[in-house]
């Protein structure tokens, strides 16, 4: 069940109580734990790892230079993503094409991308104005969920939503990153428009 905006903020209230925070319309510190906010999806655990240095430096000179970061990728990606994380000390979250399956029918539901996509960012940009922590948003494999020849209102839909979470993702303190293993797979008429809005790696 998805969490309106301000079924959402009550849950997190909620959190603060049990917490005992006091915010007082207050920024709380970095040095609380910010998964209190982590309601409705949860950030990855990241474990140090040993990546190519050089790959992480290029991401983190990307980071700011545009809407976001869109990857050709490849596990060792997945790990400087992870990475990039890390050097930032960021919270990393993963939005996959199976987040948007139905678990009761075991398949995707007209809206349910949208919805699902909406409340992930009111989770980040709530956080984001609260506490003013920014947070890496990675859409792993763009490609399933925008697959070539498949013209359908879902498949527009979530091309909308993602140009809207690129759009808007300064203002709710996201850092996007589109992962996909090739772009050919994908419409022109949806990939040509996010590509105008990120960093190619």
């Amino acid at each position: 069940m998805y969490l309106s905006p301000i079924n959402y903020q009550s849950q997190v209230s909620a959190n603060y109580a049990t917490n005992s925070i006091n915010m007082k319309g207050k920024k709380i510190p970095y040095c609380l734990d910010t998964r209190i906010f982590d309601t409705f999806l949860k950030r990855l655990e990241l474990l140090r790892k040993n990546p190519n240095l050089d790959a992480v430096k290029s991401l983190k000179d990307k980071v700011g230079q545009n809407f976001g970061i869109l990857l050709n990728t490849d596990k060792s990606n997945i790990a400087n993503v992870e990475a990039l994380a890390n050097e930032l000390e960021l919270p990393l979250f993963k939005i996959t094409q199976k987040d948007f399956i139905n678990k009761s029918m075991n398949k995707e539901l007209r809206g349910e991308a949208a919805h699902y996509i909406n409340s992930v960012v009111e989770q980040l940009r709530y956080k984001y104005i609260t506490t003013g922590e920014k947070s890496i948003l990675l859409f792993e494999d763009i490609d399933k969920m925008l697959p070539k020849g498949c013209n359908t209102y879902d498949t527009n839909e979530k091309a909308s939503i993602i140009l809207q979470v690129l759009h808007n993702a300064k203002d709710n303190g996201i850092i996007p990153v589109l992962t996909t293993h090739n772009t050919a797979v994908i419409d022109s008429k949806i990939i040509t428009p996010i590509i105008k809005r990120v960093s190619v790696v």
